[in-house]
């Protein structure tokens, strides 16, 4: 089902790279776009969303630091 969405989302240089919580049961996900409202646009346009199955919470970040 993931796949229905998030191919579309790497397809499109949209989602950039995403990390699986599993402990936490929570997806992160690096996004790429011009602004806040592209993000919160491309996200409420989700199936999922509409459905009420998954939410998602957004954060800006200006660098990700990697160990």
């Amino acid at each position: 089902m993931a796949a229905a969405w998030l191919g579309p989302m790497m397809d499109s240089g949209f989602l950039q790279s995403g990390y699986l919580d599993a402990a936490g049961q929570r997806v992160f996900m690096v996004l790429s776009a011009p602004d806040h409202v592209e993000v919160e646009q491309w996200i409420g346009d989700l199936p999922i969303v509409h459905e009420g199955t998954v939410t998602f919470s957004i954060t800006q970040v200006t660098a990700l630091r990697f160990t």
